[in-house]
């Protein structure tokens, strides 16, 4: 499979693909400029618990993966957050 990612991007599209990458078996974002990069998974839970998105009790990458997929699909079809976490993993 060809790479997907570019060590310089040509706009938008490109520099998209370089914020995803998959490590472990799970993906990360590139963005915190703290910490480099984070799992995708603690990156949604934070956003949904900033975003006020009631309790969010789950602790493990597979826990966090279920909620916010279960979100997405039972509750709340139009969520930002849960969009851009399957969208992300779809990359992967």
């Amino acid at each position: 499979m060809k790479r997907l990612t570019t060590d310089t991007p040509d706009g938008n599209f490109e520099t998209m693909l370089n914020l995803v990458f998959g490590k472990d078996g799970w993906a990360h974002i590139r963005h915190d400029s703290e910490e480099g990069a984070v799992p995708l998974t603690q990156w949604a839970k934070a956003q949904c618990i900033l975003h006020g998105c009631g309790e969010f009790s789950s602790e493990t990458p597979q826990e966090i993966d279920e909620e916010i997929s279960d979100c997405l699909m039972m509750d709340f079809p139009d969520c930002p957050i849960a969009l851009a976490y399957v969208n992300a993993n779809l990359k992967l």
